[in-house]
This record gives structure tokens, C-alpha cells and sequence, in this order.
């Protein structure tokens, strides 16, 4: 589930957006089209900044007015 997070141990102190990437791959797939990593498209030219979950594929996001 998509939601915000303070996981000290992979985030450290920040609290963090947690995407579910199926859902969000899902909807950009479906409304964008563009065939790119949503995160790397679109979140970072936002402004946010992903940070990597460890090696497990899943991340966080930190950024403008995400509280």
C-alpha cells in the first residue's frame, strides 16, 4: 500500500512517500505512455528525490510540500 513512512533503519530520520510501484507503473502506463521509469521521468524533474529502499526494489520519495 502507498503511503508515508519514517523507517529509520532504510530512510533514516526523514519521513518518506512509499509508492506502490504496480499501482503507480500501472497508471502512468495507462495515462502517459511515454515507456519510462515514472520515478525517473516525472518525480525527479518535480523535484522530488527517490531514495532506495536497500536492494529490494521498493524506494521513497522526499520532496516539495510532500508532508
Amino acid at each position: 500500500m502507498s503511503g508515508f513512512t519514517t523507517d529509520t533503519k532504510d530512510y533514516g530520520d526523514r519521513l518518506v512517500y512509499e509508492p506502490l510501484e504496480s499501482k503507480w507503473g500501472r497508471y502512468h502506463a495507462t495515462h502517459c505512455g511515454c515507456g519510462q521509469d515514472w520515478p525517473t521521468v516525472h518525480a525527479v524533474p518535480a523535484g522530488f528525490t527517490v531514495i532506495p529502499r536497500g536492494k529490494t526494489g521498493y524506494y521513497g520519495l522526499v520532496g516539495p510540500e510532500l508532508t
